[in-house]
């Protein structure tokens, strides 16, 4: 006859089965924690990498954008020099333009004494040489102010170098028709000369100009005396 095992055993056999069951819970939430544990620290990994590489880039594009933006104010700058350069330009072109357009009634031709007596009273050599206003525009100032005595007098744009130091020279002055002949004129400082038979500055040549000896590479006549 079967023994009846007491309730006391099952008892035992039950919280047997429970502790052993607790166990092989915990040990497999174990194994699923750390395999989620270890694919997080692979993610994280992969996301530092991604996050280390996307701040390089970030880092690359700010030194762009700050290099662009320097090359931005650079041109801006640029731009503002050449328009500036532009008015100047179209100013003097529009100056030349209406002494051109602008005929005499009534021209007259001085004599070299005249020229030196009205020269004393033009005040063209008394303004300030500026970046702005070089010597061109005092040779457009002084023609301006001849025509109020009907006088015809030209600009002269001469190129060439100091034939002694082979320093480079770029000179804007003045020439007039006198009764005389073709004489020129420093309209910042009111210097009369002219050459052998009041001839032209031609190209080639060494003149003596401002005191001194320049080779003319190029002469150019900005407005005619003639």
């Amino acid at each position: 006859m079967t023994s009846m095992k007491s309730p006391k055993a099952y008892l035992s056999y039950a919280f047997f089965f429970i502790l052993v069951s607790a166990t092989l819970l915990e040990g497999y939430m174990y194994l699923q924690t750390n395999s989620r544990i270890e694919t997080l620290a692979k993610e994280n990994s992969v996301l530092g990498s991604r996050y280390t590489d996307l701040n390089d880039t970030y880092g690359k594009m700010k030194e762009k954008y700050s290099n662009l933006t320097s090359e931005q104010d650079a041109l801006r700058a640029e731009l503002s020099v050449i328009s500036t350069r532009y008015n100047e330009l179209l100013e003097r072109y529009n100056r030349l333009l209406m002494l051109v357009d602008r005929p005499l009634r009534t021209r007259l031709i001085p004599t070299v004494s005249e020229l030196e007596s009205w020269l004393k009273s033009d005040e063209t050599d008394k303004l300030t040489y500026q970046e702005d206003f070089n010597c061109l525009d005092f040779s457009l100032t002084l023609s301006e102010m001849a025509r109020t005595n009907n006088w015809k007098m030209g600009v002269v744009f001469v190129h060439g170098y100091n034939n002694v130091t082979l320093e480079k020279y770029v000179h804007a002055f003045n020439a007039i028709l006198t009764a005389e002949g073709l004489v020129y004129v420093e309209p910042m400082t009111d210097q009369i000369w002219w050459y052998s038979e009041h001839r032209k500055i031609e190209a080639d040549r060494v003149y003596v100009i401002g005191y001194k000896p320049i080779m003319v590479e190029q002469v150019e006549i900005l407005l005619a005396c003639a």
